[in-house]
């Protein structure tokens, strides 16, 4: 029985750390996606309105 529950401990464990891999490149990605998204903007000479995260349209997965 101990032997089961250190296996599922471990199971938990490498999902946990799959999953926190997978936000975190995902965070890392969708932020670069943001500013990306946010110097297109100005350039286009909105400026103004994109300043402070007050945006008019907010990019979709911003957390």
């Amino acid at each position: 029985m101990r032997q089961w529950n250190e296996n599922i401990d471990k199971f938990d464990r490498d999902g946990f750390d799959r999953r926190m891999h997978i936000s975190q490149s995902y965070w890392r990605f969708s932020r670069q996606a943001y500013f990306q998204w946010v110097e297109s903007t100005e350039a286009a000479g909105g400026a103004g309105r994109y300043r402070h995260g007050k945006s008019v349209v907010e990019p979709r997965h911003r957390r």
